[in-house]
Formats: structure tokens, C-alpha cells, sequence
């Protein structure tokens, strides 16, 4: 029973460390596309309306 307990234990660990990886992946993921998408549309907003945006920023 201690060698089962041993290896449920390993397992479990190693699939919250896992969980944590592909939380931190998908939150990563999630900030590049956003950043992609907010200079897509920031550059597409310079060209046509440059009155509400400073030109310092």
C-alpha cells in the first residue's frame, strides 16, 4: 500500500504541476493574441482617427 500511495502521490503532483503549465500556456497564449489584436486594431485606429489618440503614447 505505501508504494501505491507513493506513486498516487508522484502522479498527482506531476498533474498539478501540468495543470499549472497549461494554465500559465493558455494565459500567456491569451495575452500575445490580445497584444496582437490591440496593435492590429491600435495601428488600424492611427490611420483613420488620429484625433482621440496622443501622438506621445
Amino acid at each position: 500500500m505505501d508504494t501505491l500511495e507513493t506513486v498516487f502521490e508522484t502522479a498527482s503532483g506531476f498533474a498539478g504541476i501540468l495543470a499549472m503549465a497549461s494554465n500559465e500556456l493558455v494565459l500567456g497564449l491569451g495575452v500575445a493574441f490580445g497584444l496582437i489584436i490591440w496593435l492590429v486594431t491600435g495601428r488600424r485606429d492611427d490611420k483613420t482617427d488620429t484625433k482621440h489618440q496622443p501622438r506621445h503614447l
